[in-house]
């Protein structure tokens, strides 16, 4: 019976790091769709949602996005083909033909970044930039949505340490704890 009650603990703390693990690593990207017209690229909607920002095997010249921190450190970078150019095959010559439009709607999804709050689209090849695009609305409102996301949460305001008298700190925190009542409850059920 007492295996039983260690074995039954020490499921629930397995159960409880498996389901904290999934909560604090919880991959989010952030999607903005856009429009690009007479070389002037506007903002349609830009939203935090869960998911992965695709692989970038291939690194395009076309224009660089940057993901910038709130303090211009860049998070991320990658290349994309300007969303104006198509390229079609011809199959009687096996060369793809080339049609610029004007006035095309594209997304990029960036991955999300704790503290990410602007991305910059540039010329690849200048470095001039096109556009800046401000993300802190569509963070906000993905926190208010999800409030509990641990990317949500704010720092919480320093507290003093419980101090052993030998003057070490002690962190106590939900896990020591259940830690803690796992071995007291094995101890017991041993002896």
């Amino acid at each position: 019976m007492k295996k039983t009650k260690v074995v039954f603990l020490l499921l629930v703390l397995l159960a409880y790091l498996a389901f904290a693990q999934t909560e604090s690593q919880a991959t989010k990207a952030v999607v903005v769709k856009m429009n690009i017209k007479n070389g002037q690229i506007t903002v349609l909607d830009s939203q935090v949602v869960y998911g992965s920002a695709p692989a970038r095997p291939v690194e395009w010249h076309d224009f660089r996005i940057n993901s910038v921190s709130g303090n211009s450190t860049t998070l991320d970078r990658f290349g994309i083909e300007d969303p104006r150019v198509f390229r079609l095959l011809d199959f009687n010559e096996g060369e793809p033909t080339r049609i610029v439009k004007d006035d095309v709607n594209f997304t990029v999804v960036l991955a999300f970044r704790p503290g990410i709050a602007e991305m910059r689209v540039s010329n690849y090849t200048t470095n001039a930039t096109i556009a800046s695009i401000n993300l802190t609305g569509a963070v906000n409102s993905f926190c208010s949505s999800h409030s509990a996301d641990p990317d949500c949460q704010k720092p919480a305001p320093q507290t003093e340490p419980i101090q052993k008298p030998g003057g070490n700190c002690l962190p106590f925190t939900l896990l020591s704890g259940l830690l803690a009542a796992v071995l007291l409850t094995a101890f017991h059920a041993r002896f």
